[in-house]
């Protein structure tokens, strides 16, 4: 369960001390909102998919850096921008 969200799997569930925290994103959202925005820039995504890949030693790579805040700050960008 994964903030008060019963998720469908086989197996296991991500264990969420092991698990990279924008892996556990998905869960409630916020990678979708990013991924299928409208207007997302490029790079973003390209980070992103870095981290999910298990590239997860790119200190330069802000949601490395960032990983507890910056998901859910951009997804909230994303959301406002898309309800003007």
């Amino acid at each position: 369960m994964v903030r008060g969200v019963t998720l469908p799997h086989r197996g296991f569930p991500p264990p969420r001390k092991f698990c990279p925290t924008p892996l556990l994103r998905v869960y409630n959202g916020d990678l979708q909102t990013i991924f299928f925005a409208d207007e997302i820039n490029p790079e973003i995504k390209k980070q992103i998919c870095s981290v999910l890949a298990g590239y997860v030693w790119d200190a330069t790579n802000p949601f490395i850096k960032k990983h507890k805040t910056i998901l859910p700050t951009l997804a909230k960008v994303v959301r406002l921008k898309q309800s003007i």
